[in-house]
């Protein structure tokens, strides 16, 4: 599937009167190309295209506050490849009681001209102390959840550009009553910091691994 997606010009450094004033007007374009966005920011499609997303993959809702019951945090990370025939949806959930487990889904292209995705892999795997501890420390570094929606830019950029056939990533918190969404592409501006968290990610699930 070719997308066009239109590099935002924001930064999580910059004051928050800015950011709103550049959401406002680049919320739009966003809209227009996007397919996985989360039902309490924004409603009409970019909700029914995330709740398709979550169906696709037979995942379950983290967003609403009662998802957070029994658990001290939940994460996903869905990876959306726009040249490759495989997505990915990885969930880690550190319950009250018990263990931290993940679940990793793995969604094939099938067809060409009219193609959809079947499940072809949906296992849980386990997760050691270690590897749990370098993944928050990979999110400390990153600072992945305190950017805004679509923030991401190299400050050595000064100039916009169109970004094609990327890679689309969610990302998603729910811990304690609190809820944490973001989204971006991964090839072409998502810091390497955060990407170091997916890769971390896809390595403790033992899935299918690629670099962006």
């Amino acid at each position: 599937m070719a997308r066009v997606i239109k590099r935002f010009a924001g930064g999580h450094h910059k004051p928050r009167r800015i950011r709103r004033e550049l959401a406002a007007i680049l919320l739009p374009l966003w809209l227009a190309g996007c397919a996985t966005l989360s039902p309490p920011l924004l409603g009409g499609r970019a909700s029914r295209d995330y709740e398709r997303t979550l169906s696709d993959f037979g995942e379950p809702m983290i967003w609403r506050k009662a998802d957070g019951k029994g658990f001290k945090r939940r994460l996903r990370f869905i990876i959306m490849p726009q040249l490759l025939k495989i997505r990915l949806s990885i969930r880690i959930e550190e319950p009250i009681r018990g263990k931290p487990y993940g679940e990793l889904v793995v969604l094939r292209r099938m067809g060409e001209s009219h193609f959809y995705w079947s499940l072809d892999e949906r296992r849980r795997f386990r997760i050691s102390p270690d590897d749990l501890e370098e993944l928050n420390d990979l999110m400390v570094a990153s600072e992945l959840w305190t950017y805004e929606r679509q923030t991401w830019r190299d400050p050595a950029d000064e100039d916009d550009y169109m970004c094609i056939h990327g890679v689309d990533l969610l990302f998603e918190r729910r811990l304690d009553d609190t809820y944490y969404t973001a989204s971006g592409n991964g090839s072409c501006e998502v810091p390497g910091e955060v990407r170091a968290v997916l890769y971390k990610a896809m390595e403790m699930a033992g899935g299918p691994a690629f670099h962006f």
